[in-house]
């Protein structure tokens, strides 16, 4: 799934491409739509960001 491998590339290297993998997650994030999946998701990410 896609936002398994953004979540990865963040786990993996914070720094590459500028933070390339955080930057496409909020991107998808604002699509508008109710994807059940942005919440948790967007947990996700966040628990990566404060945990490093």
């Amino acid at each position: 799934m896609f936002f398994e491998q953004l979540l990865e590339l963040m786990r993996k290297d914070r720094i590459y491409g500028d933070d390339a993998a955080r930057k496409a997650l909020l991107k998808i994030f604002d699509i508008p739509g109710d994807d059940p999946l942005v919440p948790r998701y967007r947990s996700k990410m966040m628990s990566l960001i404060y945990c490093i």
